[in-house]
């Protein structure tokens, strides 16, 4: 999967530039850079992949903005610098260094930026974020249903999901060529993160929801829908599926039978397979090329772990047995 990458010419940056990025089709598996603003004062950059998006803006004055969005994703918005405020419906909320903001789209309608904001943000699609709901509670999303617009960006969950947002401009999208594998399971780990950390009105249901216990047949039947396609874009939403129940179930019953999660357990199998491709690989072959296959896009961070999983080096398994 190769991403496509195009950029704008440089023109002052209007509510429209930024309302059509965000509303662009985003089916494609593209990553899409938008240009600066030619005036120098404001600036906006985003980068799209797959069904998600990654934005940065900073402005040296004050600035209002109204805002309309074609799409129903959620928003995330943070500040780095002097603040901003965002507009949903006739309610607005500041943005500043400790508290950020999530918001439907829909709602989103206007935005006042102070002078010296930095600030940075991402959209997610509501589908996904909504399937992990419903596999987190084992029920239907109802409609009604909405995350605590405030949110605290010091400590909790958000930290850890402004983390995976960065990882995935740096890391996913700034790939000349696009792991599946690792596009695929950061999308299910943003959409857990979010169904099963941030507030929302059916928390207080998934803290008091039961997790059922299964059978061995469906533990093995997981493990072995693992084994067998690990090498492939699969989640463990897929491997749920195969044992007939939920995500959360499978979770709690890898800890309690096996004390340890279905993805540590599916990590392992691929780091198992990048290990015989790079033992069996051919003179040509990479490090790069082959741990990026197995969904492992920080070289730094994968040569550390196969180490530590294996004794050695990736390199000095390269090619070992060709």
């Amino acid at each position: 999967m190769k991403p496509v990458t195009f950029s704008m010419p440089a023109i002052a940056m209007t509510t429209s530039d930024v309302s059509q990025c965000l509303s662009a089709e985003k089916t494609v598996n593209s990553f899409r850079p938008v240009s600066k603003d030619l005036v120098g004062d404001f600036s906006f950059s985003a980068q799209a992949l797959g069904e998600f998006v990654g934005w940065a803006g900073s402005s040296s004055v004050h600035r209002s903005l109204q805002v309309g969005l074609e799409i129903d994703d959620y928003l995330f918005f943070t500040d780095h610098g002097n603040g901003h405020s965002i507009a949903t419906g006739s309610i607005s909320f500041d943005v500043g260094h400790s508290r950020g903001l999530l918001t439907s789209a829909d709602r989103y309608s206007g935005l006042e930026i102070g002078a010296g904001s930095i600030a940075e943000g991402f959209s997610v699609p509501k589908d996904l974020v909504h399937r992990a709901v419903a596999d987190s509670l084992e029920c239907f999303v109802p409609n009604g249903f909405e995350f605590c617009p405030s949110f605290d960006l010091a400590t909790g969950p958000a930290v850890q999901l402004m983390n995976l947002m960065r990882f995935f401009r740096t890391e996913i999208c700034g790939q000349l060529v696009v792991s599946p594998i690792a596009l695929a399971g950061f999308q299910e780990m943003f959409g857990s993160l979010m169904a099963q950390n941030m507030q929302h009105s059916l928390s207080q249901k998934l803290v008091s929801a039961r997790v059922s216990s299964i059978t061995p047949g469906q533990l093995r039947r997981a493990m072995e829908f693992a084994r067998a396609n690990a090498a492939l874009p699969i989640t463990i939403a897929d491997m749920a599926s195969v044992a007939g129940v939920s995500v959360r179930t499978l979770q709690a019953n890898f800890r309690s039978f096996l004390n340890t999660t279905p993805t540590s357990f599916l990590r392992q199998l691929r780091f198992e397979g990048a290990r015989r491709d790079l033992i069996h690989a051919a003179p040509t072959a990479t490090v790069t090329n082959i741990a990026r296959q197995w969904g492992f896009v920080h070289m730094g961070r994968f040569s550390a772990e196969y180490r530590s999983h294996f004794g050695v080096s990736p390199s000095a398994d390269l090619g070992r047995r060709s």
